[in-house]
C-alpha cells in the first residue's frame, strides 16, 4: 500500500458548480470529532481547516485566491457553499474509511 495517496490533496467539486474546485486535506481525527460542536460548527471548522485552495472563484470579474481571509469572506457570502464542501470531504473520507474496513 502507497501511504503518499493519503497525503495527497482531495479535490471537491458539487454538482451545482462544476466548474469549481476545492482542494483539500485529509481531515484529522480531531477534526471529525463533534463533540460539543453542532454539525454546522463541525462543517465550518473543516472548511477553514483542511481547505487549501480552490479553482474557479472569482469576485467581481476578478480572481477569488485561497487565504485565510477570503476562506472567512466566502463562509459570510455563501455558508451553504462552504458547509457543503466541507460535508463532501467528510462522507468521502468516511467512505474510504468503510472501504478499508471492508463494509
Amino acid at each position: 500500500m502507497d501511504l503518499k495517496e493519503f497525503s495527497e490533496e482531495i479535490p471537491i467539486a458539487l454538482q451545482k458548480h462544476q466548474e469549481v474546485t476545492f482542494w483539500c486535506k485529509r481531515p484529522q481525527i480531531d477534526e471529525l470529532s463533534q463533540q460539543g460542536q453542532s454539525g454546522a460548527e463541525q462543517n465550518k471548522r473543516i472548511f477553514e481547516g483542511c481547505v487549501t485552495s480552490w479553482d474557479g472563484l472569482e469576485m467581481a470579474g476578478e480572481p477569488f485566491p485561497c487565504t485565510k481571509a477570503n476562506k472567512k469572506k466566502l463562509l459570510q457570502i455563501h455558508a451553504t457553499l462552504c458547509i457543503s464542501v466541507a460535508d463532501k470531504l467528510v462522507r468521502q473520507v468516511l467512505e474510504e474509511v468503510e472501504s478499508e474496513l471492508g463494509n
